[in-house]
């Protein structure tokens, strides 16, 4: 079951046993946002999968570059069936600006929630473009009007966890906040190397197929 926001406060200065007003409802929130993103960043290869989505659209491509959805990260980049390789702005060294690129093996760059295609031929004029952005949904912050995380519910409870290590940092509880930290790494561990397990056990069975 999800968690909301105001549960990890209630649980956590219960947890950590806090003086009232010790713990503001605007500090346990900043550290709940820190934590639910450090979750999403350490568990990124078991998150990916479950948080991966795609914008796909028939469209001609503006000339100032093709507008992105909110997003956290482009995995992949599909332009007419073609994937498109990623480079960086600053790899823009040729009069043309094409990078050697060509319709059948086109390029983009990102930046300023926009993708450009290279060769530059690929936007503008009049021909419609199968487009598929492949990427990693973003999280939103909790807030007055978000109580709930839109990572998996399955990892609410490292959000409770990392909360409570920072209260009690907060309250000087050195031992109790250190051990909390621990506690934490090895539950990361453990669900990195179930997904590792998970991993192999279907790339073995691929090669016994």
């Amino acid at each position: 079951m999800s968690i909301s926001i105001t549960q990890i406060m209630a649980d956590v200065r219960a947890r950590v046993n806090a003086k009232s007003g010790a713990l503001t409802d605007t500090l346990l929130i900043h550290w709940a946002n820190i934590g639910q993103d450090i979750t999403y960043t350490q568990l990124l290869p078991v998150l990916s999968p479950k948080m991966t989505a795609s914008k796909k659209e028939e469209v001609i491509i503006p000339v100032d570059g093709y507008e992105l959805p909110p997003l956290r990260q482009v995995r992949r980049v599909l332009i007419s069936g073609k994937k498109a390789k990623r480079k960086e702005i600053d790899e823009i060294n040729s009069a043309d600006n094409s990078f050697g690129a060509s319709e059948q093996e086109p390029f983009y760059v990102e930046w300023s929630g926009k993708i450009e295609f290279y060769p530059v031929t690929l936007m503008g004029g009049s021909t419609a473009r199968h487009i598929r952005i492949d990427y990693l949904k973003p999280i939103v912050a909790f807030s007055e009007s978000v109580l709930v995380s839109s990572l998996p519910e399955e990892y609410h409870g490292l959000i409770i966890d990392y909360v409570e290590m920072m209260a009690l940092r907060k309250l000087n509880r050195v031992d109790a906040a250190n051990a909390a930290e621990q506690t934490i790494a090895g539950v990361v561990q453990n669900i990195l190397g179930a997904n590792a397990a998970t991993i192999s056990s279907i790339e073995a069975a691929k090669g016994r197929s």
